[in-house]
């Protein structure tokens, strides 16, 4: 059993700004316990202009967090994508954050400090932005759609002494939910964590290494380490009730706090027989993260009429780094669920559409991978939603669309910074007289922005309301004329 701590932390603390005390630190020394122990830094704290301001490093990391150097300008661009980029993007407008944390790669600015989540648990309850300098702090705390998000304003900013970041402590410990107390006689600050501050969780580690151990192993509070190989759940599907012909299979039903780990290199592969029977389905549960797990039916060719992955009825969801290979109707499907982020991931091979999302809300895909799948509707539908994100991805290579490339039905999607190419109708049976781009109906909405759309064919570039902004457009073909009467494909 191990104690993972189920709460995450981004600091980004830019070092272009530097700043000269404004006090000297008093003689005598200044001790500060957590939760009883003292903590030992290799800065000493020290009182500055009446605030007790200590290492960041350190306190962090008593409380649990990773701390990392990013030194080159990409990797401050990634990290700032996945770290701060589905919040963001899920208000109306790019908020005041931006303002000093630019949303393009930034320039200038090297290096940050960044506070990374403990990487066996991704999720990000916790979000805490600093800048060198300044006294604005910004404070996220909870999961989409209760959030907690408030600017704090500091007495005094972040600064750096002795080559190390210091932070104010009263501030950081109490945005987190810590009492913090100072006894003026002993000059000691005793931090205390409470039930809303760092919440311990006992979560049991598991290997396994065959379907079986796969399955015994679900349950609450789990992280399932699944080693290299093939694990065929054929054997678990169940008979539907009503249809014999059709196969239920492997359902994870009211679990919370579940992460499941493949191996790194992609080997890991999660499969099924049966043409009508999900690979994996998540009903009813709550904090479960999917990481480095390739995905398909054994018949493959389009001959299976069942969905890769699907969740219903569940929350705050991760998928990371899968290889998703429909070889049958929907890669991904989202019903009635809240919170799903979806990173570093390839959808393909599918003969209904990539991705389809229902009745569900704060949806965010980042760098992923739409491609060559025989979607005969969609690349992805989305009905009755709202803040469906797609950042940094790419839809290629859709050859049979017969609906639209994008389908909204009552539900608001954004395109960021993406690749839109080489989708077409060309291979559809029976192309719908309107097969389009983007496609939008009752009361919904797109919007694409800083997206290049390149070589693409469709009767329609779009239907409804749909918005570009800073788009690129090259050698792309919209002409009614294509479709003929008969909805026969083209010849």
């Amino acid at each position: 059993m191990k104690k993972i701590i189920s709460m995450a932390i981004c600091a980004v603390m830019l070092a272009g700004l530097f700043v000269s005390l404004t006090a000297i630190a008093e003689p005598s020394e200044i001790s500060v316990y957590l939760n009883g122990e003292r903590l030992e830094f290799d800065v000493p704290p020290q009182i500055i202009d009446n605030r007790t301001m200590v290492p960041m490093r350190a306190i962090f990391e008593a409380l649990g967090m990773e701390v990392e150097w990013v030194d080159d300008e990409d990797e401050i661009s990634e990290a700032i994508d996945n770290l701060i980029l589905f919040k963001a993007l899920f208000e109306s407008s790019i908020p005041e954050f931006f303002d000093w944390i630019t949303y393009r790669p930034m320039i200038g600015a090297l290096p940050m400090i960044g506070v990374f989540p403990n990487e066996r648990n991704e999720r990000l309850p916790y979000f805490v932005a600093l800048q060198i300098g300044s006294y604005a702090m910004f404070v996220s705390n909870g999961f989409w759609p209760d959030l907690d998000e408030r600017w704090i304003e500091l007495d005094v900013p972040p600064q750096i002494v002795d080559n190390r970041a210091l932070v104010p402590l009263r501030a950081i410990s109490e945005s987190l939910g810590a009492d913090v107390e100072w006894d003026g006689d002993t000059r000691t600050v005793t931090i205390t964590t409470t039930d809303t501050a760092i919440i311990y969780e006992e979560y049991q580690e598991i290997t396994v290494s065959n379907a079986e151990e796969f399955v015994n192993a679900l349950g609450s509070n789990r992280i399932i380490h699944v080693e290299s190989g093939t694990y065929d759940f054929t054997p678990f599907n169940v008979t539907h009730p009503v249809f014999d012909y059709i196969a239920i299979g492997l359902t994870i039903s009211n679990v919370r706090n579940l992460t499941i780990i493949g191996a790194e290199d992609g080997s890991t592969e999660f499969v099924n027989a049966h043409m009508f029977a999900e690979i994996l389905t998540f009903e009813y549960c709550e904090n479960i993260t999917i990481s480095n797990i390739s995905a398909w039916h054994i018949p493959r060719d389009f001959e299976c009429d069942a969905g890769v992955f699907s969740f219903h009825n569940s929350n705050n969801i991760i998928v990371n780094n899968c290889y998703l290979d429909g070889s049958g109707s929907v890669g991904i499907s989202i019903w009635n669920s809240t919170g799903v982020q979806v990173n570093n991931t390839i959808i393909t091979n599918c003969s209904l559409r990539g991705v389809g999302i229902s009745s569900s809300n704060y949806i965010s895909f980042y760098n992923v991978t739409i491609t060559e799948n025989r979607a005969y509707a969609n690349a992805v539908w989305i009905s009755d939603s709202d803040n469906v994100v797609f950042y940094n991805s790419e839809i290629s290579n859709n050859n049979a669309i017969e609906w639209a490339l994008f389908e909204v039905w009552n539900a608001n999607l954004r395109i960021y910074d993406s690749i839109i190419t080489n989708n077409s109708f060309e291979f559809a049976e029976r192309p719908f007289p309107d097969v389009s781009l983007f496609k939008v109906r009752e009361g919904g909405s797109i919007f694409v922005s800083d997206t290049v759309i390149t070589n693409n064919t469709f009767a329609y570039e779009t239907i409804g309301d749909v918005e570009f902004e800073r788009c690129t457009f090259e050698d792309n073909v919209f002409d009614s004329l294509l479709i003929s009467i008969d909805y026969s494909p083209l010849g």
